[in-house]
């Protein structure tokens, strides 16, 4: 598990898919050795985990210095009327 945590770090931009992968496995390992979770107790330990990780992960993005809506793709003229 430490291994594909490492691997989503140094190839990826985020953690927090292999995050939530890493808890999801630690709950199942969890009810598998006798931890007594319900599914709608697992479920809330996921959503909360989830969203806890991405408002922090949005912390640590920034968005451009000027934000500007070009892509470099310009769209076809679709205002002039054919002649």
């Amino acid at each position: 598990m430490a291994v594909g945590v490492y691997t989503a770090y140094v190839t990826h931009d985020t953690l927090l898919s292999a995050v939530v992968s890493l808890v999801k496995a630690g709950l199942a390992l969890g009810v598998a050795f006798g931890l007594n979770l319900t599914q709608e107790q697992t479920a809330t330990a996921i959503a909360l985990l989830t969203a806890t990780l991405g408002l922090y992960q949005r912390t640590q993005t920034s968005p451009l210095e000027k934000g500007s809506f070009k892509t470099g793709i310009e769209p076809a003229d679709a205002a002039t009327p054919p002649s």
